[in-house]
């Protein structure tokens, strides 16, 4: 499912944005320039029992979005992460990664053939801690549902 998840995005994601499956992002090999946007699943849970040997499965994914700001890595001074770079990058995760996903979570629209969309949160909106050190990190999570033998 992580597969057809970070297909649909690396589809829907403008370019130049990198989107790659993963477990364990390695922040610090995150280049100077683009976005780079993670698919990781984190949770399997069966939810609901559907007869003896069926039950309904959820799955939830992280979809993890970073920036490098470019201007901190040319400094050797601590300047703060401008409110407006930051904005921006706010605006095109909410835009681009979770508006798209949300949309499809209303409609019901699969992504994966199997699974039905269940919800989409913007769990990070920006991470300040990476902020200060001149990452942007924002976290899209989303759940879907599949059907399946026990």
């Amino acid at each position: 499912m992580a597969e057809e998840l970070r297909d649909f995005l690396a589809e829907a994601l403008p370019q130049p944005t990198s989107v790659q499956r993963g477990y364990a992002p390695d922040l610090e090999k995150i280049p100077p320039t683009g976005t780079l946007v993670w698919v990781i699943p984190t949770i399997e849970a069966d939810v609901r029992r559907l007869a003896r040997r069926r039950v309904e499965t959820e799955y939830t994914f992280v979809v993890a979005v970073a920036k490098r700001y470019e201007e901190a890595l040319q400094q050797t001074g601590q300047e703060p992460v401008p409110l407006s770079w930051v904005d921006e990058q706010c605006g095109w995760v909410w835009s681009n990664v979770y508006e798209p996903l949300n949309d499809r979570v209303r409609r019901r629209d699969r992504i994966i053939p199997t699974a039905v969309p269940q919800t989409c949160t913007l769990t990070t909106k920006y991470d300040p801690d990476r902020l200060a050190a001149g990452l942007f990190w924002s976290v899209v999570t989303l759940a879907q549902r599949e059907e399946r033998e026990a």
